[in-house]
């Protein structure tokens, strides 16, 4: 009982059933979405040898993110975020599914590939600003809310590392279709919990008369109005871009370090294992100055990591940096939405959550498409030390333009 209470006390988010259940249902789901998204990028890469197709599925499923997210932060905050979330986990549901089942018949294309990654990416657009402005709506004390966002930044994380890992050793032994079919069957986990969840009254909004558009509108000149709110969306739209190199991890696990599908698991779990870490480092910071100084630890690793990452060719150094990177993404990315979601208007969350989401989504996806233009004139390692290079320069500018908040 008293070990309990110690775990209640240090985690005081968990002390509300309602976040309790959509944590245990989202750790399901995530294991899932991340063995999928390992077993597409390396049936792509399988089916086609080039680095091009990696970037164009990626631009594919991420692309719609950043043209709906806008649309969907407005519809967030117009409609109950728990039913929008029913809806498009079903989605994602049957679009793994529907991987699975050409993928294990032998019928799978990469035309086929590129239609389902752009339908999910539409039903990302939606899902992702309200799975992240769900979670507070879940907390029972207002002070809980950094020690909620971080429990899933470690949940992301964690199978972040976990799922590639699984994947990997799976498509191994049985290919890439039974990765899409467990991922299928996880979302049973998240739509079960969702039917259970009853969120607080006082979380549920007051129906809005606004038109969608002017919604929309308010949303974007709240975010360019409030000088904190834009450059934390500035620096989530950097960072991202930086993450985007790991579309070209299947080429270093290939060419560079003469591997094949677990090696590339094993890149993309320590990726994972460093951005757990960074959820553990985050966990530790306290109020609005933590998190900022968390944020010039973040893009100091990843640009140390990025730079060793691009001179390496050895496999114990890749995985080590690649880690780093990882570290600093995931820090980077969890401090930047816990100040968000701390200093936003209650009923603007959403938009100014899918502003977050276009700016890393959106970034990821044109970012990838270049990266995959780029890598064979220039070389894979060659692009890894350009971003390396870039990253030392956000380092030197983004923690002076946040440093108001540090004084809060």
């Amino acid at each position: 009982m008293k070990k309990l209470n110690l775990i209640w006390t240090a985690l005081p988010a968990f002390r509300s059933p309602n976040f309790r259940l959509w944590f245990m249902g989202q750790s399901l789901s995530l294991l899932g979405t991340w063995m999928t998204n390992l077993a597409v990028v390396w049936l792509v890469y399988h089916l086609t040898g080039s680095a091009f197709w990696l970037g164009i599925v990626s631009f594919c499923t991420q692309a719609p993110i950043f043209v709906l997210s806008l649309l969907g932060g407005a519809v967030v905050d117009r409609y109950p975020r728990r039913q929008i979330l029913l809806i498009t986990q079903t989605l994602s549901m049957l679009v793994s599914f529907t991987l699975a089942g050409l993928t294990l018949t032998g019928t799978i294309s990469v035309t086929a590939i590129l239609v389902l990654s752009l339908f999910q990416g539409i039903i990302s657009g939606f899902d992702t600003p309200a799975r992240l402005s769900f979670a507070p709506d879940l907390l029972e004390e207002p002070d809980s809310l950094a020690n909620g966002i971080a429990m899933f930044a470690s949940l992301f994380s964690t199978t972040r590392f976990l799922g590639p890992a699984i994947a990997g050793m799976l498509i191994a032994a049985s290919g890439a279709g039974v990765c899409f079919l467990l991922d299928g069957f996880s979302y049973v986990a998240a739509l079960t919990a969702l039917i259970w969840i009853r969120p607080p009254q006082k979380s549920v909004l007051p129906p809005s008369t606004t038109p969608p558009w002017q919604q929309v509108t308010e949303g974007l000149v709240y975010a360019y109005q409030t000088p904190t709110v834009r450059s934390l969306l500035l620096l989530a739209s950097f960072v991202n871009g930086l993450i985007a190199t790991s579309v070209l991890l299947p080429i270093v696990a290939q060419e560079i370090l003469q591997g094949g599908a677990q090696t590339l698991g094993w890149l993309t779990g320590c990726s994972s294992l460093g951005a757990v870490l960074g959820s553990f480092y985050l966990g530790k910071q306290r109020g609005k100055p933590g998190l900022t100084r968390a944020i010039g630890v973040a893009l100091g690793v990843m640009a140390i990591s990025l730079l060793l990452f691009g001179f390496s060719h050895n496999l114990v150094l890749s995985l080590v940096t690649i880690a780093g990177v990882g570290f600093g993404g995931l820090l980077s990315n969890a401090s930047s939405n816990t100040l968000l979601q701390m200093i936003s208007a209650e009923d603007k969350r959403g938009r100014v959550v899918s502003l977050f989401s276009m700016a890393a989504l959106g970034m990821m996806a044109l970012a990838s498409l270049v990266f995959g233009l780029l890598a064979h004139p220039m070389g894979v390692l060659t692009v890894y030390l350009l971003c390396g290079g870039v990253c030392l320069l956000g380092w030197l500018y983004f923690p002076r333009q946040l440093q108001g908040l540090a004084n809060d």
